[in-house]
């Protein structure tokens, strides 16, 4: 099982729910944060230490969700997302099933 939580990278321990410490024991836990076009390089460094240190066996991504317009990349923000679920799932195998 894998458990998606998304967060606001401005704030990142209020936008993070209680219940998914629980539930994230027995899973793949990917921790996606938003808005990050918002912050600076420093900051992202933090709440990345930040996260690893509350929540060791997590998996940590941040995503730009600026419109596409006004992004430096070409890549839609769930991009991102999407790679992340896909190398978990190879990680764990063909006995596992993806519901979004």
């Amino acid at each position: 099982n894998v458990l998606l939580e998304i967060r606001d990278v401005r704030v990142p321990a209020s936008s993070h729910h209680p219940s998914f410490t629980r539930l994230a024991k027995h899973r793949t836990h990917l921790i996606c944060y938003t808005h990050a076009d918002l912050i600076d390089a420093p900051t992202r460094d933090r709440v990345e230490r930040w996260t690893a240190a509350v929540w060791p066996n997590s998996m940590t991504i941040f995503v730009d969700t600026r419109s596409e317009g006004k992004r430096n990349d070409q890549l839609h923000y769930f991009d991102q997302l999407y790679d992340g679920l896909l190398k978990t799932i190879e990680s764990r195998g063909n006995n596992l099933a993806l519901t979004v």
